[in-house]
């Protein structure tokens, strides 16, 4: 049997095989696995890398879902270190994510607003109130839950019951933390529901509790709406010049 070949207006198997598309597609799965897993210093590494990097064919999507990345990376480093440099690095990505939704790109709407959140909960003055930060986190969770975007959507509630410990609310941490629980394993994340698990005790079934987990296997598949961007001049409009 003959195997496989790629053909059509966007890529064929030579550009696969000799434009770097292969590896370009693992480097991004690097830089999203890291920060997924809470290896920041990892993913601003590989990032930085992937930067430097000339002569690799990239994609629009592939450029929007690192950047995400990379703005919120920096953004937990400045959170962790409060060394402005971080927030200073954040700057590009999250002008050019919002460029891109405001232009009507909605690939980029629930990212921008758990950006949002994210600054809104890293501006917040000390012992001022909460009422804002969590709305906004609210508002980034519903609007990927309506796109369909279950990883961002447990992302969301991954943040947002990381912001509530931070500020000593323990009820609200612990419902967030369950409903991202339960959202990474809708999405088949079941490596990332179990590092919650080691993060939130109470995630565990009480027969587990104490012990070490394993993955549960996996259930059917998560299809999510699809969203394209309205035309190519949008594709040329949105294009990352901080990763020319």
């Amino acid at each position: 049997r003959m195997p496989a070949v790629l053909a059509g207006a966007i890529i064929d198997q030579d550009d696969f095989r000799h434009g770097g598309v292969g590896m370009e597609i693992y480097q991004c799965f690097q830089v999203l696995t890291s920060f997924t897993f809470g290896d920041l210093e990892a993913s601003e590494k590989l990032f930085r890398e992937r930067q430097s990097q000339v002569g690799i064919v990239r994609t629009l999507l592939q450029e929007i879902s690192v950047s995400f990345v990379a703005a919120l990376t920096y953004l937990g480093l400045y959170r962790s270190t409060k060394q402005r440099q971080y927030l200073r690095k954040a700057n590009k990505p999250i002008r050019w994510i919002r460029k891109c939704t405001q232009l009507g790109n909605m690939n980029t709407l629930d990212m921008m607003l758990i950006i949002d959140a994210e600054l809104l909960s890293i501006n917040r003055k000390s012992g001022s109130g909460t009422e804002s930060v969590r709305s906004a986190y609210d508002r980034a969770i519903a609007t990927s839950s309506r796109s369909g975007s279950l990883n961002y959507a447990a992302l969301g509630n991954e943040l947002a019951a990381g912001f509530s410990m931070t500020v000593d609310e323990h009820g609200e941490a612990r419902t967030y933390a369950q409903r991202a629980h339960k959202l990474y394993q809708e999405y088949n994340a079941y490596g990332k529901a179990l590092q919650l698990e080691s993060t939130y005790t109470f995630l565990r079934p009480p027969n587990r509790r104490g012990s070490k987990v394993t993955p549960a296997p996996a259930k059917g598949q998560f299809q999510g709406r699809r969203r394209f961007t309205k035309s190519r001049s949008l594709y040329s409009a949105c294009w990352p010049s901080h990763l020319e």
